[in-house]
Parts: C-alpha cells; sequence; structure tokens
C-alpha cells in the first residue's frame, strides 16, 4: 500500500536512468486530483483499496494528458490480480464522464438548481 501522495511523488520525480523520461506535470497532477474526487461519486472506495484507485487515476491522468508512464508501472511489480482491479476502476471512472457527456452545461446547471441551498453550520 502507498498512499496516493507517495505515489505521485514517485511520478514526477526526476528520472533515473533506464526510467521513462517523461514525467507527471503540475496539470496532470492536478487532473488526478480531480479524479480521486470524481471517484467518490462512485462506490471504487467499498470494493478497492485506496492505492488501486490512485494508480488508476494516476494513469487515466497521465494518459488523457498524453504523459508514457509505462516503465514506472511497470516498476511497481503489482500481481496480476492488482493490475485487472486498477483496469477495473478504469473502466468504471471512464463510464462515469461517459455516462455525463451528452448533458451540456445549461442541462447540469438545472439539475443542480433542483437540490436546496445549503446553510453553513453555526450560523
Amino acid at each position: 500500500y502507498r498512499a496516493m501522495e507517495m505515489l505521485m511523488a514517485d511520478a514526477t520525480a526526476k528520472p533515473v536512468a533506464g526510467q521513462d523520461p517523461e514525467r507527471l506535470n503540475r496539470e496532470c497532477m492536478t487532473a488526478a486530483w480531480h479524479l480521486i474526487n470524481d471517484s467518490y461519486r462512485l462506490d471504487l472506495c467499498l470494493y478497492y483499496p485506496p492505492h488501486i484507485i490512485a494508480l488508476a487515476v494516476i494513469l487515466i491522468a497521465a494518459s488523457y494528458h498524453e504523459h508514457k508512464l509505462d516503465k514506472w508501472y511497470d516498476s511497481l511489480q503489482f500481481h496480476p490480480k492488482h493490475r485487472q482491479q486498477i483496469l477495473e476502476v478504469q473502466k468504471q471512472m471512464l463510464e462515469l464522464y461517459e455516462e455525463y457527456s451528452h448533458l451540456e452545461h445549461d442541462e447540469i446547471r438545472q439539475i443542480l438548481d433542483k437540490f436546496p441551498p445549503l446553510t453553513p453550520l453555526g450560523t
């Protein structure tokens, strides 16, 4: 198990001889954090350990920003079962975005406007 912060630090570290020279930039790291936040819209955290979800979103963000982390990912030496779990998480995350991709900004705003406004606690 490794925390998201540790995985991100490793993926952004300066390359070592023999490793993939392209590393994650700040934009890609921000996208990965947004993906983590979006993962809470699903029940992934009930079925998969945090490091599996973290790796899945790092790889999605890297792919979206056209970063190649193949050598880094292979260096993690996961059990094939864990690699399969990462693929399953990626699939579910991408299905989430596909489900919402047909909505226009105005439609999303209309849906959100139906919720009652929240009053901050203590006021």
